[in-house]
């Protein structure tokens, strides 16, 4: 394993897919891009959120520049893109492919999934919306006949089962996983996960600093800004296992490393867990964890606790979770009943077990 971690915490996150793309130069769009990313990182946004950014609209650059060749036709500045553009856009992204963004997918014929095509809309959107604040261009193409996403009534929440949860921990759990850094190091960012109910890409950005072990609570900056989230005493256990392996590389920079002891990036991240999803058989994903997190809380703590603790800005995104669990419902209701409150005070309305015939 490698002793020493370079400190990137400084540079912009630069998707890989920007990278790979022959731009012309200079290209007012991409510099605005640019612009909007160093805007993000000077407002303290993580690294992953950037990261993110950064890919999303690479790809929307692609589209309108290579895939479209909307650039040679209409022009390279963002200010050309209008509402039927976006349309378009939103449209690509839910069409199932064979070839997506200049390349064969791996499946044969992929189709994203509607929370994938959403967040590439929030994305545009947000940096539609600088664009205009900034006065670089007269007014942002969103209105209300864009729409990336689709609105459902009822939302249904996957989480992990406490049968799957068992596969799962048992593997990590395993004397011969355990005796490897790796071992250790999947355990902790699994236990993590789903005892604090972080998001992703707020454990990928988590600095060693960011540990509070004696207070079992780290730091994360997350969509919503800087909040604590907080661990279990079994949680730091294994944490505490994780860093006699981390802090033999180095005591600073990022908290997990890969085995060649470099920062652990959202692809590595991916392997780890499908690695386990193989070894398991179990079908899950990371934020289905948090998920998990959220409607096992739901029963225990307040909806404003909850808020707080998922690191949510709006409490009807909470609100989601509390509706998905009836046990928290039913245990409101055992606590508070009418029936109950009375029985003291109507003597007919007194327990008095079940008839005969049903004992």
């Amino acid at each position: 394993m490698a002793q020493k971690i370079t400190d990137v915490s400084k540079r912009r996150p630069t998707s890989l897919f920007f990278s790979s793309l022959h731009i012309p130069s200079p290209c007012p769009f991409k510099k605005l891009i640019d612009n909007w990313l160093d805007n993000g990182r000077i407002d303290d946004l993580s690294r992953q959120t950037l990261y993110d950014y950064s890919d999303k609209l690479s790809r929307f650059w692609w589209w309108w520049n290579i895939h479209t060749k909307y650039a040679e036709t209409i022009g390279l500045h963002p200010q050309h893109v209008t509402d039927k553009h976006l349309k378009l856009f939103a449209a690509y992204l839910r069409e199932p492919l064979e070839t997506r963004w200049g390349v064969p997918v791996v499946t044969g014929r992929e189709q994203m999934s509607p929370a994938t095509v959403a967040s590439y809309g929030r994305t545009i959107k947000a940096f539609f919306n600088w664009l205009e604040r900034e006065q670089h261009i007269p007014k942002s193409p969103f209105n209300k006949s864009v729409k990336f996403s689709t609105h459902k009534k009822d939302k249904v929440i996957k989480s992990v089962s406490a049968d799957n949860l068992t596969k799962i921990f048992a593997v990590l759990t395993s004397p011969e996983s355990l005796r490897t850094y790796a071992g250790t190091r999947d355990l902790a960012i699994v236990s993590l996960l789903l005892d604090s109910g972080m998001r992703r890409g707020e454990l990928l950005s988590l600095e060693i600093s960011d540990l509070d072990i004696r207070n079992l609570r780290c730091t994360i900056r997350g969509k919503t800004g800087q909040r604590y989230a907080y661990f279990s005493e079994k949680c730091k256990g294994v944490l505490l296992d994780y860093l006699k392996f981390r802090l033999e590389v180095d005591g600073e920079g990022p908290l997990w490393l890969t085995v060649d002891g470099e920062g652990l990036a959202e692809n590595s991240f991916g392997s780890i867990i499908h690695r386990l999803e193989i070894k398991t058989g179990v079908d899950f994903h990371a934020h289905q964890l948090r998920h998990t997190f959220a409607l096992m809380m739901s029963s225990k703590v307040s909806v404003f606790e909850l808020m707080d603790m998922m690191g949510h800005s709006n409490i009807s995104t909470t609100m989601i979770y509390v509706k998905n669990s009836p046990e928290r419902i039913g245990e409101a209701h055992r606590g508070n009943s009418p029936l109950n409150t009375l029985e003291n005070n109507i003597p007919g309305l007194k327990h008095r077990g079940r008839p005969r015939r049903f004992r």
